[in-house]
């Protein structure tokens, strides 16, 4: 059985619209059958890639909610996933629904660091994070050790998180003036973009609820720590 095979049978089962529980019964079947061990890396590319954007509709984000709760997929990797393709295309004209399921998502698993540091692949799924976020470059850390150490990538992974959503924040409320963002997205595309005069209802409500959880970051005890170790060698 190739691989195209393997993942092209996930993605009909997931066009089939079958209930959450019967999706994944069918899916960590399949996946099983095929040799794929869960939480699986690819999953969570393939299914992050088939909602942005030809299938951006209900039932496939709630497939990957339930493939994050069951831990067919490492939440944080969909996480960083999510935050390349979907905090770009939050605007009113492009995909606000979207980013509201987002940050549904980040307040739901961003603060189980516990389970993730336990799990037996914590590195690895570290390790695609500082992949696929080209962390190294982002902070320009060129001393690191490779594969770089688990620890260091989920604390730049974490502020990242939280720096991401402050500038996009402060960008959807035009107080954001400057071009270094971590927001993934060519600039000149964004300006052409905000220029227009057509709003969508969730648009303040996804701002208002994205400076929530910045401040549910700041006082959890465990991430407020992260950030000041952040802050104590920038």
């Amino acid at each position: 059985m190739t691989t195209a095979v393997v993942w092209e049978r996930v993605i009909e089962i997931t066009k089939c619209g079958r209930s959450t529980e019967v999706w994944s019964i069918e899916v960590t079947s399949w996946l099983k059958t095929a040799g794929v061990s869960l939480p699986s890396v690819e999953l969570a590319h393939r299914l992050v890639s088939h909602i942005c954007w030809d299938n951006n509709v209900a039932v496939t984000w709630k497939y990957l909610e339930k493939a994050m709760e069951s831990r067919m997929v490492p939440p944080f990797l969909v996480l960083a996933l999510l935050s390349t393709k979907v905090v770009p295309s939050r605007h009113p004209l492009l995909h606000p629904p979207a980013y509201s399921l987002y940050l549904h998502l980040l307040n739901t698993h961003a603060f189980s660091l516990s389970s993730l540091i336990n799990s037996p692949n914590y590195p690895s799924f570290m390790n695609s994070i500082h992949q696929l976020l080209r962390l190294s470059q982002l902070y320009h850390d060129s001393s690191s050790s490779y594969p770089p150490h688990p620890g260091v990538v989920l604390v730049q992974f974490l502020f990242t998180l939280v720096w991401q959503l402050l500038q996009a924040s402060l960008q959807d409320e035009a107080l954001l003036q400057h071009k270094n963002s971590l927001l993934f997205l060519d600039h000149s595309d964004l300006t052409m973009k905000l220029d227009s005069h057509h709003h969508h209802p969730l648009h303040a409500k996804n701002t208002a609820t994205a400076i929530q959880f910045i401040a549910h970051f700041l006082h959890n005890k465990l991430t407020s720590r992260i950030l000041s170790l952040v802050q104590r060698n920038m």
